[in-house]
C-alpha cells in the first residue's frame, strides 16, 4: 500500500491513532463474535476456521492475538491460513462447478477469451494460436475454450487439473477432517465462496466477512450461509454505523493486505501432491508496512481479560466516529483516511486511488471529479471544501437514486 511518503512522521502517526483508536476497537469485536460464531456451532470439534488469503490472514493475526490477550478461545475448533483467492478458486473448480465459470465470466467481463487463457495459463506461457482467443467473454465461451481440443485446450485442462488437485489437498489438510469449514474474508460479496462452496459439495460450509453487502441480486445461499460481523447491510445504515465502510471500503480492503503477491495459483512442493504452503508463513503478514493495521495491532495488543466487558461500549463509540470520519469528512480525515495506490490486481492494469487529484481543474470538472472518486465524500471534501457539508446528502441522495451502495 504506497500511501505515504517515508519522511511524512505526521500522518504516518495520526493514521496510526485512527487505526488504534477507531478500527481497532471495531476490529475487537470483529474477533470476539468471530470466536464466538465458532464456539456455538453445534460440534466445535468437528469445525474448522479458514482464513483466506491475503486480507484474511491479518484478520486471523488479529483474531489470534485477542484469544491470547484475552483468554477467549475457540472452543475446540481449529484455525489455519488457507492459500486461496477468487481467481485461485475460479481456476481450481472450473472443470467442475458452474459457478467458477460464471464468476469467471463476471471477473472478466468486456474482454476477451485471450485475456481469460492468459490468466488461467501457468507463468510465462506463449499461448498457442486459436481463433477463440479473439471472442468476447461469455460464459458458453469460456466452456468452449477449456474444452477445445486444440493444443491450447489441452494445457489448459492439464494446468487446470494439476491446481484442483493442490487446492482440494491443501484444504484437506488444513481442515484434518472436519466436515464444517467456516471460511473467514474480508468482504463484502462473497463470490469466492460460492465457487469454494460448489466445489465441495462434500463439506459443510459458511463465510465470514468483516462486512456483508450484495451490489447485485443475491444467490439463496449467500443470504443464508454467509455472515458479515460488523454489519449486514446492502447500503450504508443509520442503525449499522460500521456499515459506512461500504462507502469507503477500499480502506479497509488495503490495510489487511499484506506487502506480498496475491495467491494466484498453487506450485507442488517438492513433486508431491501437496502444495509449497510456505507463504503461509511469510512475515509479511505481521510487517507495519500499513499504519492503520499498525495501529490496531496496538489496540489489541493491550487488551486484558478485563476488557471483555466494555468491548460493545468501545466498539459502538469507534463505529460513530468511523460514520463520521467517512460521510461526512473534516479535512483532516480527508487527509487521513485518502489513502491510494493499491496495488493492481491480476488481469488490471492500474491500480487503485481513494480520491482524485484536482490541481488546476475547472468547476465542471471538480464536480465530475466527485462523481468519478471511489471515496466520493471525500473528494466532494477535498473539491468543495467550503460547501462540502452541504453537498454530502446531495452526494447521498442521488446515489440511493441511482440504485448504488
Amino acid at each position: 500500500m504506497a500511501t505515504v511518503e517515508p519522511d511524512n512522521a505526521s500522518l504516518q502517526r495520526n493514521r496510526h491513532s485512527f487505526g488504534r483508536d477507531v478500527l481497532g476497537p471495531i476490529l475487537a469485536r470483529f474477533s470476539r463474535d468471530l470466536i464466538l460464531y465458532a464456539r456455538s456451532t453445534p460440534n466445535p470439534a468437528d469445525t474448522a476456521i479458514l482464513f483466506a488469503s491475503r486480507g484474511g490472514w491479518r484478520l486471523e493475526l488479529a483474531t489470534q492475538l485477542f484469544a491470547t490477550r484475552t483468554g477467549y478461545d475457540f472452543g475446540g475448533a481449529i484455525t489455519g491460513r488457507l492459500m486461496i483467492s477468487r481467481l485461485l478458486a475460479m481456476r481450481a473448480y472450473l472443470l467442475t462447478s458452474d459457478s467458477a465459470v460464471e464468476e469467471l465470466a463476471r471477473y472478466s467481463d468486456g474482454k476477451t477469451l485471450g485475456f481469460v487463457a492468459s490468466l488461467l495459463s501457468p507463468p510465462e506461457t506463449v499461448l498457442p494460436s486459436t481463433s477463440l482467443l479473439n471472442e468476447p467473454v461469455t460464459i458458453d465461451g469460456i466452456r468452449r475454450l477449456v474444452a477445445d481440443n486444440s493444443e491450447l485446450g489441452r494445457l489448459l485442462r492439464a494446468d487446470l487439473n494439476n491446481q484442483h488437485a493442490l487446492v482440494n489437498a491443501h484444504l484437506d489438510e488444513l481442515r484434518a477432517g472436519r466436515r464444517n469449514v467456516l471460511f473467514v474474508d474480508t468482504g463484502l460479496f462473497g463470490s469466492m465462496f460460492r465457487t469454494l462452496d460448489d466445489g465441495r459439495p462434500d463439506l459443510e460450509t459458511a463465510l465470514i466477512m468483516l462486512g456483508r453487502c450484495f451490489y447485485r441480486t443475491p444467490l439463496p445461499y449467500q443470504r443464508s450461509r454467509s455472515f458479515g460481523l460488523a454489519f449486514q447491510t446492502d447500503r450504508f445504515r443509520h442503525s449499522a454505523p460500521e456499515s459506512s465502510v461500504i462507502r469507503h471500503w477500499y480502506l479497509f480492503e488495503t490495510m489487511f493486505e499484506p506487502p506480498m503477491p496475491s495467491i494466484t495459483r498453487l506450485d507442488a512442493l517438492n513433486d508431491s501432491n501437496l502444495p509449497d504452503t510456505s507463504p503461509m508463513n511469510s512475515p509479511a503478514v505481521a510487517e507495519r508496512d500499513n499504519p492503520f493495521f499498525a495501529g490496531i495491532r496496538d489496540y489489541i495488543e493491550a487488551l486484558s481479560a478485563a476488557d471483555l466487558i466494555a468491548i460493545d461500549t468501545a466498539a459502538d463509540c469507534a463505529a460513530n466516529r468511523l460514520a463520521r470520519a467517512i460521510l461526512m469528512p473534516s479535512a483532516t480525515d480527508v487527509t487521513v483516511l485518502g489513502i491510494g495506490p493499491s496495488e493492481a490486481s491480476p488481469g488490471d492494469d492500474d491500480g487503485m486511488n481513494s480520491l482524485i487529484a484536482i490541481d488546476g481543474a475547472s468547476f465542471s470538472q471538480k464536480l465530475a471529479s466527485v462523481r468519478d472518486a471511489h471515496w466520493q465524500e471525500g473528494q466532494a471534501r477535498r473539491a468543495f471544501p467550503v460547501s462540502a457539508r452541504l453537498m454530502l446528502p446531495a452526494v447521498a441522495l442521488a446515489r440511493i437514486a441511482a440504485g448504488i451502495r
